[in-house]
């Protein structure tokens, strides 16, 4: 749900310089996936246990 939130908000130009989300989609990593594929900012909560990896590598 949130995915398409966010693909059409972009598609109809809301100005929106980042994106946040609680634990429930944070740890969705196709919905963080899509977060940095936008190129925008975004801050998503995570359990303490949530192993998470970037596109840098680290």
């Amino acid at each position: 749900m949130a995915r398409g939130l966010v693909r059409r908000c972009i598609a109809a130009g809301l100005p929106a310089a980042w994106v946040t989300a609680d634990e429930a989609y944070g740890q969705d990593w196709s919905f963080r996936r899509l977060l940095e594929q936008l190129d925008g900012g975004y801050v998503v909560a995570v359990p303490r246990s949530q192993q998470i990896k970037s596109l840098a590598g680290f």
